[in-house]
């Protein structure tokens, strides 16, 4: 375990975060305003957008989210703990033995990457009852799905840091390094709108380890 190079990532991901954060205004002011109305630089809202936003800004998640994998875990991410359904969360991630959302698979190669790494990103925020199944999430992805696949949103880039600081999983770290460089380049050296907040998000998960203990 190497508590030192998690502070590091931790550090990384911050600055690279506020690289674009700095110009908007982060924390917003309206919470609510933000997430419903939230578009990316390109003017783009994800289905996965209202519940991500939700989680991001402490708020419940609205009536209306999508059904597919990475919305119903990220319903559950931003739904009060003692309101998850946990039998439902383990449905969802016991369809496959690895994948998280093969259901994806035929949709495209570009779509079923980011489908996976996001589910995984949320599965991270439902604690530590499913951290096995992120591993084994994890080395799906590594194996099967690289990162240039996707579409250069760097989702759940923390769990890949952490398997390698933590657990000496030098392919999660090089998927980590693959997915801040696919990031950071595609903005032309900062990362896109919605990429910086999924940073500040993977920051502020490894902030949580690191100040509880648990690294």
């Amino acid at each position: 375990m190497n508590r030192t190079a998690l502070t590091t990532w931790h550090v990384r991901l911050s600055r690279a975060a506020m690289s674009r954060l700095a110009s908007f205004e982060w924390p917003p002011r309206d919470a609510n305003m933000f997430r419903s109305s939230f578009r990316d630089d390109a003017g783009h809202r994800r289905p996965v957008d209202g519940a991500f936003l939700a989680h991001l800004t402490g708020k419940p998640p609205l009536a209306s989210v999508g059904t597919s994998p990475e919305c119903v875990l990220w319903t559950q991410v931003a739904t009060a703990p003692q309101g998850r359904d946990g039998a439902s969360i383990d449905a969802l991630i016991g369809a496959d033995p690895r994948a998280l959302a093969m259901s994806l698979r035929e949709a495209g190669i570009e779509i079923w990457t980011e489908t996976e790494l996001a589910c995984l990103h949320a599965l991270t925020w439902l604690g530590p009852r499913w951290a096995s199944r992120a591993a084994l999430a994890a080395r799906f992805l590594i194996e099967e799905l690289q990162p240039d696949n996707g579409t250069n949103h760097p989702w759940a880039i923390h769990w890949f840091a952490w398997l390698e600081t933590m657990h000496g999983d030098t392919d999660a770290g090089m998927y980590a390094q693959s997915l801040l460089h696919n990031a950071m380049t595609a903005g032309g050296g900062m990362p896109d709108l919605f990429s910086a907040l999924i940073l500040h998000d993977a920051a502020t998960w490894l902030d949580a380890r690191l100040t509880s203990g648990d690294a």
